[in-house]
């Protein structure tokens, strides 16, 4: 039910034309958001269209070796043939950006010290769209159930900067080296920590 009225009001928002400022505020999130999103969207058309033919054909490395390429021309005949739906998740991933940042302002104004934050990824499924729009960006190491504090300096130097923020506000970098020191076991110089 939810699925047939998020199309109906995409198809009111796409066709009507009414309103040039939701509009041009929808293009400008989408050259905003770029790439990302646009492979993140054709991934999950991808997906939801293999996931219906069969368990197994959920994994993008099953499919065919041509869709396995976000870059090939297949992807991009599929994306030109499933441009409606490409369209729609984009307009969802805008839609509920926009109801994100109304209630991040509405709880800044009701005095929320802290704000919203919306989400931390600890890894890559290798299984999904960050693995197969950059197949570089997943190895092994970071398949589900397994933490990234133990894969990469990035991984490990992120996971401190959110694990010590509230703590070191007065001197972020000696924090920041001190935990990736002690969790890490990284000697991360203070000069080269930013926030």
């Amino acid at each position: 039910m939810k699925d047939r009225l998020l199309w109906a009001l995409f198809r009111a928002f796409r066709d009507a034309n009414g309103d040039p400022g939701a509009q041009e505020a929808f293009a400008r999130f989408r050259r905003s958001q770029g790439e990302t999103l646009e492979r993140f969207c054709l991934f999950q058309v991808l997906h939801a269209t293999h996931a219906a033919e069969t368990a197994e054909r959920t994994d993008w490395r099953r499919w065919a070796p041509a869709l396995r390429d976000p870059g090939s021309a297949e992807v991009q005949a599929f994306a030109a043939a499933h441009r409606d739906e490409i369209d729609f998740l984009a307009w969802a991933h805008w839609v509920a950006d926009e109801q994100l940042a109304a209630c991040a302002r509405r709880a800044e104004a009701g005095g929320m010290a802290i704000g919203l934050y919306r989400d931390l990824a600890v890894g890559a499924d290798a299984a999904g769209a960050e693995s197969w729009a950059n197949p570089r960006s997943s190895s092994p190491a970071r398949m589900p159930g397994r933490h990234p504090i133990s894969t990469t300096p990035r991984a490990r130097i992120g996971a401190c900067r959110l694990s010590t923020r509230a703590d070191c506000a007065p001197r972020p970098t000696r924090a920041l080296s001190h935990c990736c020191a002690q969790t890490c076991g990284m000697q991360v110089p203070y000069a080269s920590t930013t926030w």
